[in-house]
């Protein structure tokens, strides 16, 4: 578990910090950029969105407990067990003013309640 988190941590910071250090990098330099300083903040943002796509994978990798739910899943070997619900209708209106103007408009909403 210790492991897990650790590695969470490491790969938010790994994939975060480019970008931040861009963001500082732009604040505190030179207005004009470089050819080769034109694909920095693209390829920074995919390194941001990268920590997103790589947490299922750490996951996966390193959380046995993440690996058997998901085969569990993936084989259809849910253990949750069923619970019969009593289900009703309520039908309820709704009045509400628009933008300050005198006129109403009424809708009506169903709700259905589980019991």
């Amino acid at each position: 578990m210790i492991r897990l988190l650790i590695a969470v941590v490491v790969s938010f910071a790994v994939c975060v910090l480019p970008y931040h250090a861009r963001l500082m990098w732009q604040a505190f330099s030179q207005p004009r950029l470089a050819d080769w300083q034109l694909i920095i903040p693209p390829l920074t943002f995919v390194f941001y969105y990268l920590n997103s796509g790589l947490n299922p994978l750490l996951y996966a990798f390193l959380s046995n407990n993440f690996r058997s739910s998901l085969l569990d899943v993936l084989r259809c070997r849910c253990t949750a067990t069923t619970q019969v619900v009593r289900v009703t209708r309520q039908v309820v209106r709704v009045t509400y003013e628009t933008r300050g103007h005198a006129t109403m408009n009424t809708r009506t909403v169903h709700i259905h309640s589980v019991n």
